[in-house]
């Protein structure tokens, strides 16, 4: 957020430094993270910056085949919730 530094969603298998010691404390901070924490990214046009739920992207049959019609569907719902 407004520097290089590499920025940690909320869960134990990255490198997030905040206290996810209880399921309360994550969903707090997850929830921060995914809808109040603008983050700026490059892209091909210059730079953007959005909370990390605007630059989800539908999961697209074409490209992963062996996801069924329901999955594609539901394809940002669940990577909102599951992510």
């Amino acid at each position: 957020v407004g520097s290089d530094e590499p920025v940690c969603r909320p869960t134990v298998i990255n490198m997030y430094g905040g206290d996810l010691g209880n399921l309360k404390l994550w969903w707090e901070a997850w929830e921060k993270f995914m809808f109040d924490t603008p983050l700026t990214i490059q892209t091909k046009d210059g730079t953007r910056t959005d909370p990390p739920y605007k630059m989800l992207q539908p999961i697209k049959k074409a490209k992963y085949p062996d996801i069924t019609p329901e999955e594609e569907a539901v394809s940002l719902p669940l990577q909102t919730m599951c992510g």
